[in-house]
């Protein structure tokens, strides 16, 4: 049985100047959904019993909550809630233009699958986390087997009789 390999390729200045500003970029990006996910539904007046309320909306259905009666810190309230939400759209439209500009920096076939033998063993490992570049240029968090754990199964894995050396 052979198994397959893979060999470590170092990258160029250049490949890690990409790599480091494209993980930048991404982190940015995520805090700015964050912040963006912060502003789903919306903000208006509703009137009832001849009163109007500043209404928050959390989702399509309109269920929300009354935020209280009309007054001038309700009306801050909800400028400070619209211009927020406008500048937090724009920013993560800005973020995701650039991630799609450093896309067209990540190459094709850098990388290969392996089958690796006794999967659940490694599964049920404790887990690491690290972003990396996709193949379709786009930066994600990849979460793997602790290096230690994965150590433990290589060496398990030397020591199988039926492993072709």
């Amino acid at each position: 049985m052979k198994e397959n390999s893979i060999a470590s390729i170092e990258m160029s200045a250049n490949q890690r100047r990409i790599f480091i500003d494209t993980l930048q970029i991404y982190d940015a990006y995520t805090e700015a959904y964050r912040v963006n996910r912060s502003y789903r539904g919306g903000m208006h007046w509703k009137k009832a019993k001849g009163r109007e309320y500043l209404f928050r909306t959390r989702d399509r259905y309109g269920y929300g909550k009354s935020l209280g009666l009309r007054t001038p810190e309700t009306e801050a309230v909800l400028e400070k809630f619209r211009s927020g939400k406008q500048a937090s759209k724009e920013r993560l439209v800005t973020f995701r233009e650039r991630l799609r500009e450093q896309r067209r920096m990540g190459g094709n076939g850098d990388m290969e699958a392996a089958e690796i033998r006794n999967l659940h063993w490694l599964v049920s490992s404790p887990k690491f986390s690290q972003v990396v570049i996709g193949d379709d240029g786009y930066p994600a968090i990849m979460i793997c087997p602790d290096p230690r754990a994965f150590a433990l199964h290589k060496i398990w894995l030397s020591e199988q009789p039926d492993r072709d050396p």
